[in-house]
């Protein structure tokens, strides 16, 4: 992008509280990610316009919105060129994958299989029309939208609903009767992709339902004689949510699919904020000189709790320690 566009995200970091503020420049969607994962509620955000590319490299020395840190959209040519934290890119998107059966090794994963046992829940494979037009309108869209509000990602009007034997499949799970969850499964490439999930209300997350779907979906593939499943995408902070959800599956990751387009990261004014962001969200990040994929961990409270999390995650190459003072 010549010339991307640019947000200035002013609020308090959502761990320590402090004041922080980042100058974003790349896609509107990810930049409300960015907003959602490291501000507290009540960030503001604003529109600076759009700015031509060499531009960003310049930002220390023209920084007049008197902002914290740079997060800017790019490759791994570009980290260069915006004079970026040295070799260092966090993936955008980082794909998690299993391998079946799954491997019930974490005691959360173990208690989500006592709840669903004692739920009697079921499972059944769909090709309808009408019970993909009840997954997406009636449990996925609708999740969304009550988890992330305004800033939910909806699919558009434009996405396939068609459903095949072999190519891309509905799972829906019942429990006496009613419909409580799905999950949209395409299996078009050589490894299966969990694309989509749904829940009929939010509140029964609490009750393992999300879990359900992920282990029935993983059942009935290697019922297939499927050896894989792809989890999709999680983004590259290891202390999303998402991300901590999907590794108690004994995911690995699959690097071949983890992008390397992702965010560069440039300092600009230290504060108490800035730190805060370090200290308190770990990320994954390419090391574009040697091509490896590593764990940047910050000394902080979190870091400990953290390093025993990332140790049992495989696909990272390296896990690296950082300090950082004012």
């Amino acid at each position: 992008m010549f010339f991307p566009e640019v947000w200035i995200i002013s609020g308090k970091e959502k761990i320590s509280k402090e004041d922080f503020k980042i100058f974003y420049s790349g896609y509107i969607k990810h930049m409300k990610y960015i907003k959602r994962h490291i501000f507290s509620d009540g960030a503001s955000v604003s529109y600076f316009g759009r700015v031509f590319f060499i531009r960003l490299k310049f930002l220390h020395k023209r920084n007049r919105n008197r902002c914290n840190l740079a997060i800017i959209e790019g490759n791994n040519k570009e980290n260069i060129i915006y004079n970026a934290i040295g070799n260092m890119l966090i993936p955008i998107w980082v794909n998690l994958t299993i391998e079946l059966p799954i491997k019930v090794k974490s005691k959360s994963l173990k208690s989500d299989i006592r709840n669903i046992k004692r739920q009697d829940l079921k499972y059944r494979i769909s090709l309808s029309k009408k019970d993909m037009n009840i997954f997406l309108d009636d449990l996925h869209i609708p999740m969304l939208k009550k988890i992330y509000s305004d800033e939910a990602d909806i699919i558009d009007e434009n996405f396939d609903r068609k459903l095949e034997k072999n190519k891309r499949e509905l799972l829906l799970i019942k429990k006496d009767n009613r419909i409580m969850a799905g999950g949209l499964i395409e299996r078009r490439g050589k490894i299966p992709k969990f694309l989509l999930n749904g829940i009929i209300d939010v509140e029964e997350r609490k009750k393992s339902i999300m879990t359900s779907i992920y282990l029935f979906i993983s059942e009935y593939l290697y019922s297939e004689n499927e050896k894989y499943l792809s989890l999709g995408n999680s983004h590259g902070f290891i202390d999303d949510g998402l991300f901590q959800y999907k590794t108690k599956f004994s995911t690995y990751i699959n690097k071949s699919e983890t992008w390397k387009h992702g965010w560069n990261l440039k300092l600009l004014l230290e504060n108490e904020g800035l730190k805060g962001f370090f200290m308190n969200h770990s990320f994954l990040y390419w090391d574009l000189k040697e091509n490896l994929l590593c764990a940047a961990l910050f000394d902080g409270e979190s870091k400990n709790k953290m390093l025993s999390k990332v140790r049992k995650i495989k696909g990272i190459d390296r896990i690296k320690s950082f300090g950082f003072s004012l």
